[in-house]
């Protein structure tokens, strides 16, 4: 039992030693690396979607161009309150959860952003992006986005958005 302990305890320790490494290694990595390729629609995909500028904000509570907004409200904004803008989930890159995330800047502040979007809208200039209800765009494709859309989902599609990817193929 106790080799086996120490083993353990020797196997945990090296792994903490390579994490810290592989984190080391990616300091020294050029600010303009490219970035890895992003996931088509669904496996089954041949194409992949190109890279992304870096440098912008993700996930920050403002619809910046190139981005898919999701919204908690439809419309995007807060019923009977005119005027009232609707927490968003903003990204730029592909999001395969959204479980971690959480609505930001307006009424729905704070909110978790898995299964509670109602409405959209992509500043999105030649990408297309997918929807998905399950997490690692898993499940119903439950919508696609064109660049420059904008709208809601379909009532019986409320609170079912779990992951997001985009293409450059079209719906």
């Amino acid at each position: 039992m106790f080799h086996r302990i120490k083993s353990l305890r020797l196997t945990a320790a090296t792994g903490v030693v390579a994490l810290a490494a592989a984190g080391l290694v990616g300091f020294t990595t050029s600010a303009s690396a490219a970035e890895p390729a992003k996931p088509g629609p669904n496996d089954a995909s041949s194409s992949s979607a190109p890279a992304r500028p870096e440098g912008r904000a993700n996930k920050d509570g403002v619809c910046n161009s190139l981005e898919l907004c999701l919204y908690f409200w439809q419309n995007r904004k807060a019923p009977g309150a005119a005027g009232t803008a609707s927490a968003k989930l903003d990204l730029h890159f592909a999001d395969a959860n959204f479980l971690g995330d959480v609505f930001l800047n307006g009424s729905g502040n704070g909110v978790t952003a898995n299964n509670n979007a109602r409405s959209y809208l992509s500043t999105e200039t030649s990408m297309y992006w997918r929807v998905w209800d399950g997490a690692n765009y898993t499940g119903t494709q439950i919508l696609c986005i064109a660049p420059g859309d904008r709208g809601n989902f379909a009532n019986s599609l409320w609170d079912k958005a779990s992951s997001a990817n985009y293409n450059s193929t079209p719906c």
